[in-house]
């Protein structure tokens, strides 16, 4: 199995720096997925529960570290947020990929570790249980309503938004701090400040963050085993969709690729 995976996790890496060649407006994931799927080959014999709790200590752990290494990294020189999808050109300078993929990308491996190994613990549930299912939607719902709530609750501590504003350097992902706490950062947070780590912002990388969308998933997921066990025949029209999204999302960002279904209004997005 850790071999299948290994190879797959190349041939992943390979088909994700190809896509990104093509200069689509997409933020191509495959490379950083090809590098998650080798760290998770440790983990290949834990249980759900181990992995549960694995998942649960990562949240907090992956953007902490994160938060610690990254003025070093910069100290060095080495790239900070980096907006651009990994390409082929980019494996000339190797340690400058790494730190990318690892750490200051879209979708940096340190932070989302919590993700992979949340997601092993699901596929290591019984998933054919409606009890499965009905705690997946409640946990997931209760983590996700937490996780928000704590995270506006400390934000609206004396001092935190003004903090916040002050300390938005490195790059911002928006200009004001509004836009930016509702809209999201590009994968990581300002580290100017410890308070950063208390925003649930979209793509920010923080616990609260990976608390917030950890949770969505699992009521979501939870949700779909509950209605295709109840109505099978109905969606199964999407049951093979679910089995190739490798093929699909490959799809999907060429055809986001300049000259072709680029432009970002509702036609396109239905036409996808």
């Amino acid at each position: 199995a850790a071999a299948a995976l290994a190879v797959r996790a190349v041939l992943i890496g390979l088909v994700g720096l190809v896509l990104a060649g093509l200069g689509t407006t997409i933020a191509v994931i495959l490379t950083y997925y090809a590098v998650l799927f080798l760290v998770g080959l440790p983990f290949l014999r834990l249980r759900a529960r181990t992995l549960a709790v694995l998942a649960a200590v990562w949240v907090v752990a992956g953007p902490l570290l994160s938060f610690l290494i990254r003025p070093a990294l910069a100290a060095q020189g080495l790239p900070q947020v980096n907006v651009a999808s990994p390409r082929f050109v980019d494996l000339e300078r190797p340690l400058n990929l790494v730190v990318v993929v690892v750490v200051t990308g879209w979708y940096p491996v340190i932070t989302w570790l919590a993700y992979l190994l949340l997601g092993m613990a699901v596929g290591r549930s019984r998933l054919d249980s409606v009890r499965t299912a009905l705690v997946l939607v409640a946990s997931g719902a209760i983590l996700a309503v937490a996780a928000s709530t704590l995270s506006d609750w400390l934000i609206a501590r004396p001092g935190v938004f003004t903090t916040l504003g002050v300390t938005m350097a490195s790059p911002p992902a928006r200009d004001d701090l509004v836009s930016t706490l509702e809209l999201g950062l590009n994968g990581t947070t300002p580290t100017g400040s410890a308070w950063w780590l208390a925003i649930d912002s979209p793509h920010s990388g923080t616990p609260l963050d990976l608390a917030h969308t950890g949770g969505c998933a699992l009521a979501v997921i939870g949700a779909c085993l509950l209605l295709t066990r109840l109505a099978p025949r109905v969606f199964a029209v999407v049951f093979g969709a679910g089995a190739m999204p490798l093929t699909l999302y490959s799809l999907h960002v060429l055809l986001r690729s300049p000259g072709l279904l680029d432009d970002d209004d509702a036609a396109v997005f239905w036409l996808h």
